[in-house]
C-alpha cells in the first residue's frame, strides 16, 4: 500500500455491484447519491459533449443524404429529357452527350465544398466511432455481440462509408442511395437509442 503510482479503479464498487447483478445495492440512497455526484461532477458534460457531436454528425449526413437524393432527381430528369428528344426523333440529339452533360451536372453538385467537407467530417466521426467499437468488442467479448444496439451501429457505419465513398472517387453510384436511406434512418434511430441511455 506504500506504493505511490498505485491508483484505485475508478468506480470499482459500483463496477463490483453491476458485475456481480446487486441491484438491490444500487439501489440503495447511498449508491445513488454516489452515482449522481460523479454524474454531476464530470459525467454530464461527456454526455452533453458526446450528444453535441452526434448532433452535428446527424445533421451533416442528413444534409449529404439530401444532397445525393436531389442529385438522383436530376439523373432522373435529364434521362426523361433524352427519351423525349430521341423519341421526337431529334437529329442534333447526341444521346451519349447528353448524359456526359447530366455527369458534369452530377460532378459540380458531388464537388461543392460543403459536400466534401461533411463527407470528412462524417468520414471522421465514422472511423473515430469504430475505433471506439473495435475496442468496445474487445473488452466486452461475447457480451458485445449480444447487445443488438452494437449491431446497429455496425449497420450504420458500413452504410455510412459505403455512402460516403464514392464522393471521394468522383462517381455516382445506386448502392449509394440505398445506404444514405438506411444510414439516414439509423441515425435518427440511433439517437434516440442514444437519448434512452
Amino acid at each position: 500500500m506504500d506504493d505511490p503510482t498505485w491508483f484505485p479503479q475508478p468506480l470499482s464498487v459500483a463496477n463490483a455491484m453491476v458485475a456481480h447483478g446487486r441491484v438491490e445495492l444500487l439501489a440503495h440512497p447511498l449508491s445513488q447519491k454516489y452515482l449522481q455526484m460523479k454524474w454531476n461532477s464530470y459525467g454530464k458534460y461527456f454526455h452533453l459533449a458526446n450528444l453535441l457531436l452526434y448532433s452535428v454528425f446527424l445533421a451533416l449526413v442528413t444534409y449529404f443524404s439530401a444532397q445525393l437524393m436531389e442529385m438522383e432527381d436530376v439523373r432522373e430528369m435529364n434521362d426523361v429529357m433524352v427519351q423525349e428528344m430521341l423519341r421526337r426523333n431529334h437529329s442534333h440529339v447526341n444521346k451519349t452527350g447528353t448524359i456526359n452533360l447530366l455527369g458534369e451536372v452530377v460532378k459540380s453538385k458531388l464537388s461543392t465544398p460543403m459536400m466534401y467537407m461533411s463527407a470528412v467530417f462524417v468520414l471522421t466521426y465514422i472511423v473515430v466511432n469504430t475505433l471506439r467499437e473495435v475496442l468496445q468488442l474487445y473488452q466486452q467479448k461475447w457480451h458485445y455481440l449480444l447487445d443488438p444496439t452494437n449491431l446497429v451501429t455496425w449497420i450504420l457505419h458500413i452504410c455510412t462509408i459505403i455512402m460516403i465513398a464514392p464522393i471521394f472517387m468522383g462517381n455516382h453510384e445506386e448502392l449509394q442511395l440505398s445506404c444514405a436511406s438506411i444510414t439516414v434512418f439509423l441515425s435518427w434511430f440511433n439517437l434516440l437509442l442514444y437519448l434512452q441511455r
